[in-house]
Formats: structure tokens, C-alpha cells, sequence
């Protein structure tokens, strides 16, 4: 704590704070200067989460979580994606309005076997493998952030933070499918089935 305490204070007083975050940072992060990029609810640990969110553009913060002290500056905020109604989803792929269009399903494989929506190729990014495709989504390695992307997942909740991280790193329309495939199923096209979370015996309204 003494040493953050020491670091706030060179920065305020005019030390860069990426060129700081470069040479002290025990975070991966160091390589790039402390910068962390765009990210949502879910995606970082609580605390670090309440501090970044609660924060004023601007901050400088210092935050303590179960790896460490902290320092962090607050860049920026961005905004809501959009919903797309189950209905209307099914519509445009019946019509064939999406041949532009970026398709993401962040649920796990395991779900993809018990309910897909068919008609259009997804690109499957689970959510909890964040760490592992993250970085390759910020810098456009695997879609293009000019065009129209539709995120979904079980009831909406993943795809939600997956569309906001989206949006805040460059992606220019995203729309998230309004409560999953779960309500699609449900609403739009029952063909496809739905499904519980088989681990907990129970319908994963808490998965998302």
C-alpha cells in the first residue's frame, strides 16, 4: 500500500502514468502501459469492478482486491447496446437481411449442442474464456467492428456485457438478442427447443 501510495503521488505531481505503469506494474497489463482497455460487469473482480464504475472520468483511484493494491486511472464510459426482439431476429434471417451481419454466441460448447439458431454462421466466443479472445476482439483480429453484429447467449445477460465490451472498444453497431435464445425458442421459433442448466437441475437464470 505504501508503494501505491508513493506511485499516486508521482503521478499527481506529473509523472506520466503509463510510462509508471510500464515500469512498476506487476500486471499484464505493463506491456501496455497499464492500459486495460474497454470492459464490462463481470469481467473484472468485484472491487476493481465498484471502484471503476463508481469513479468519475478522470479518477485516479486506488482500489485494494484479492490481488493487490491498485492504482487506477478512469479514462472514459460508454454506453447501453441495443436489444433486437426475438420475432424481429427471425424475421431479418428468414428475409435474408443478414448477409452483412456479424453473428456471436458467447455460451459455452456444451450449450451450443442443446439449442443453435439456425440459418446464419455464429462465431462462438464463450464468455468465460474471455481472457483467451478478448484482446484479439479489440484489435479486429477476428471481426470486423464495422459491421452489424448480433451477440447472444442462454437469457441475455452474457451477451449484454459482451455487446457493451463491443461497443467500447471501437465496434460500431452491436445489438444484443433480448432474453437469449432462450426466449427466442419461446417466441419465435420453437423448433430450435429449449433448455435447463443440467448441472444445477434447474432452469440458469443466474447464468445468463
Amino acid at each position: 500500500e505504501e508503494l501505491i501510495d508513493t506511485i499516486r503521488d508521482q503521478v499527481e505531481g506529473g509523472m506520466d502514468f503509463h510510462e509508471v505503469a510500464s515500469t512498476v506494474s506487476l500486471c499484464t497489463s505493463r506491456a501496455r502501459g497499464g492500459r486495460l482497455g474497454w470492459f464490462s460487469a463481470g469481467m473484472m473482480t468485484p472491487d476493481f469492478e465498484s471502484a471503476c464504475f463508481g469513479g468519475t472520468i478522470g479518477d485516479l483511484i486506488k482500489v485494494h482486491t484479492n490481488f493487490g493494491w491498485h492504482l487506477i486511472r478512469l479514462e472514459d464510459k460508454r454506453f447501453q447496446p441495443t436489444d433486437i426482439e426475438p420475432e424481429e431476429l427471425k424475421r431479418r434471417i428468414e428475409q435474408g437481411g443478414c448477409d452483412d451481419v456479424q453473428f456471436v454466441d458467447v455460451r459455452n460448447p456444451a450449450e451450443l449442442e442443446l439449442a443453435t439458431i439456425p440459418g446464419v454462421q455464429w462465431v462462438n466466443l464463450p464468455f468465460n474464456e474471455y481472457s483467451e479472445w478478448g484482446d484479439k476482439l479489440v484489435t479486429g483480429e477476428l471481426l470486423d467492428k464495422e459491421k452489424e453484429t448480433v451477440v447472444i447467449c442462454h437469457h441475455g445477460m452474457r451477451s449484454k456485457r459482451t455487446s457493451q465490451f463491443m461497443l467500447q472498444n471501437g465496434f460500431q453497431l452491436v445489438l444484443t438478442l433480448a432474453g437469449g435464445i432462450d426466449a427466442y425458442g419461446e417466441r419465435a421459433d420453437p423448433s430450435i427447443g429449449r433448455y435447463q442448466n443440467e448441472m444445477k437441475g434447474e432452469e440458469c437464470g443466474t447464468c445468463g
